[in-house]
Order: C-alpha cells, then sequence, then structure tokens
C-alpha cells in the first residue's frame, strides 16, 4: 500500500517519545552508528551530542522522507575561557552556552561547522540522555543560532574593513562582560 508516494507496507517503529529537539544524544549511542563521523577533534567524555531537528522530523513515521537528525557537538570549556562576545548568538560560527549539570554549571561552545547529519535509526537504540538537560530557553537559543547562519545579514567587504577599527575596540570591551548584552 502507498500514501503519499510512501510505502506503509513495512513498519519501522518511531524513536522513543522522549527524543524531542534539545535532547542530548549518549555518546555511545553515537559511536554506534554505521561509519564514523568526521569530528575536527575527538569527542570529550563530557561533551555533548545536542539533537537539533524539528521534533515533528524525529518521530516521522517513514525513515524514507526524513532518514537523517542532525545534531550539534557541545563541547565543554574550562570557565576561564567564557567569552561574552560569544553569548546569544552574537557569533555566525560559535555560541557559548551554559548548562547546570548535577555538580555545578558548565559552559559549552557549539561551533557551526561541527553540524552534523546522522542516521535517524541510532535513536532507536536508546533514550536520550537523562543526567544532561538543555532548558527551553537554552534550545531556542540554539535553533535561532543556527537557523540565523542562513538568513543573517551580509556586508560587502569595504563596509566591514571601514569598521573594523572600531568593532576591534568593541569586540574588547565586550569581551568581559558582552554576555550580559542580548537582543530580543
Amino acid at each position: 500500500m502507498h500514501f503519499g508516494g510512501q510505502s506503509l507496507s513495512t513498519h519501522v517503529p518511531a524513536p522513543h517519545p522522549d527524543w524531542r529537539q534539545g535532547s542530548v544524544i549518549p555518546i555511545p549511542l553515537v559511536n554506534s552508528a554505521e561509519g564514523s563521523l568526521p569530528f575536527s577533534s575527538p569527542l570529550e567524555p563530557d561533551g555533548l551530542v545536542i539533537l537539533i531537528s524539528q521534533d515533528c522530523d524525529i518521530v516521522h513515521a517513514s525513515y524514507e522522507a526524513e532518514p537523517y537528525v542532525e545534531i550539534l557537538i557541545g563541547r565543554p570549556l574550562p570557565p576561564e575561557q567564557r567569552d561574552g562576545n560569544f553569548f546569544h548568538g552574537k557569533n555566525p560560527r560559535h555560541l557559548q552556552f551554559t548548562v547546570n549539570t548535577a555538580t555545578a554549571p558548565q559552559l559549552y561552545v557549539v561551533n557551526i561547522h561541527e553540524k552534523r547529519r546522522i542516521d535517524r535509526k541510532v535513536l532507536l537504540a536508546g533514550s536520550p540522555d537523562n543526567q544532561v538537560q538543555l532548558d527551553s530557553l537554552t534550545v531556542a537559543l540554539l535553533v535561532r543560532w543556527t537557523a540565523k547562519r542562513y538568513t543573517r545579514a551580509a556586508f560587502p567587504n569595504e563596509f566591514n574593513e571601514r569598521c573594523r577599527r572600531a568593532a576591534s575596540r568593541l569586540r574588547n570591551r565586550l569581551k568581559a562582560k558582552g554576555d550580559l548584552i542580548t537582543r530580543h
């Protein structure tokens, strides 16, 4: 039987209903994926593999229509590497955020160049990491930041060059306390 071009004759279960945008995928589950995931550097034991795909794509009934989910890699940073210029989506390539862990708040950074896609069927082998959960504000920030990569304004090189000196001074002043400044 076919419905909308999709075969309904073979049924593969949907991922566990707890999977949603912002879920943290346990590292062993990612490592079980067929083939190796090409990261710029090895995944730290306390790193985060964050599911960034939209909820309806994660639990879609068809693996033909939605074969993959997208992930971001959260890399832990020591507190002294906190940089206000990387908070609140101000930088298009790096985003810093804090996650409350069982022991203490932990600083993380994601790099847009480490956004990957993995086979969605990997999610069938387990459930989200229950040791680390991102709050709804952080998930919304990650989604906006990822989407902004494709919708941000682009300026001519000449304009950027003329602004470079002032931007450098401002960036240095904001590095220490820039995480307090945001726009909504």
